[in-house]
């Protein structure tokens, strides 16, 4: 079985996880963070993942989606999850989401828009350029399950 993240000098990693950065994160953004995501975190904070690709569908076409990497947990603005708050107002999107990964005018994050507190938030693809988004995983555990890499069968 390989890795989620890739091995080797990845600056997109940030430092190691504590429940300080955690606690901040989530007063920041005012939400609770899925116990799978802050697991992974801990594990490696953020960078390139090795399982990158998710199955896929678009305007009723199959397809595959190329996920690079997931943002980390930082107490600062400026990186990873923080961020949110910055590509929200930037790309006109609405609030409650958390930003996972970017690329270009696409992404990943959880969505906290309609759900209750209690509730894990699941996660979507969004286009901005489309106006679309979809779904991808009722939740962050279900959504790591469902990655692979060109080694592995989808």
């Amino acid at each position: 079985m390989t890795n989620l993240f890739r091995t080797g000098d990845d600056p997109s990693e940030l430092e190691p996880l504590n429940d300080e950065m955690i606690a901040h994160a989530e007063r920041t953004l005012g939400v609770t963070l899925p116990e799978a995501y802050k697991q992974t975190m801990r594990v490696q904070n953020g960078g390139y993942l090795e399982k990158n690709l998710h199955p896929f569908q678009w305007n009723g076409e199959t397809d595959v989606l190329v996920i690079d990497y997931l943002m980390g947990i930082s107490k600062s603005s400026s990186e990873g999850i923080l961020l949110s708050h910055y590509l929200i107002e930037e790309w006109g999107l609405p609030t409650g989401l958390v930003i996972l990964s970017t690329q270009g005018s696409t992404g990943i994050t959880l969505d906290y828009r309609d759900i209750q507190p209690s509730d894990e938030p699941p996660v979507i693809y969004y286009d901005v350029d489309a106006g679309e988004e979809q779904v991808l995983a009722k939740s962050f555990a279900d959504f790591l399950t469902q990655l692979y890499n060109d080694h592995q069968n989808g």
